[in-house]
């Protein structure tokens, strides 16, 4: 899939999801923060979200971050990182991160999923590194926050069983816009 396919697909979505949510986008600049927006590299058939926040920042006064990896035990970091930044493998777990930039807290975290249900559970790579990383955002800026998931359509599956119906900071939290992604992004995207 090209660059334009992402943008035609995701772009107007993600837009919406932000433009719905412009009251929370007032309420951190109304205390004199920058928006913190953090989205992901991605790896093996991630949705490649990059051209769209590329879009996204010509728009929107936002500072844009990468996660990255520090141990399996912790939640991540997140670094200032924009296009044509350098990039360097995780030692921890085989990603590309940012070789350099401001650590800082996004308030608003697009996160990619492995898999989805209609209730909202979510699950990911089976580590943790991203449900650590919301619930301490979500210490950190208690409903100055907004979590927005990214998935085909094909990722959705009826019900999860075994290890991942565990607990699901998704599932569990009524800040989270896990579902009004999951109406926005419904219409037949197949990888």
């Amino acid at each position: 899939m090209t660059e334009s396919w992402f943008l035609d697909h995701y772009y107007s979505k993600i837009e919406k999801i932000i433009e719905e949510n412009a009251s929370l986008l007032e309420s951190i600049k109304k205390d004199g923060r920058k928006i913190q927006i953090s989205s992901y590299y991605p790896i093996q058939s991630e949705v490649d979200i990059l051209p769209v926040m590329w879009k996204l920042l010509e728009k929107y006064d936002m500072n844009h971050s990468l996660p990255v990896v520090t141990n399996y035990e912790e939640p991540l970091l997140f670094k200032e990182w924009n296009k044509g930044d350098e990039m360097t493998e995780s030692s921890v777990f085989k990603v590309l991160e940012p070789s350099r930039g401001k650590v800082v807290q996004p308030q608003i975290l697009i996160v990619p999923l492995m898999g989805f249900q209609d209730d909202c559970h979510r699950i990911g790579y089976g580590k943790g590194f991203f449900d650590r990383s919301i619930l301490a955002l979500k210490e950190l800026y208690g409903d100055q926050t907004l979590f927005i998931g990214v998935a085909f359509e094909a990722q959705k599956f009826d019900k999860f069983t075994g290890k991942m119906c565990g607990s699901d900071p998704w599932k569990e939290d009524k800040n989270t816009k896990i579902s009004k992604m999951r109406a926005k992004f419904k219409e037949s995207q197949n990888i």
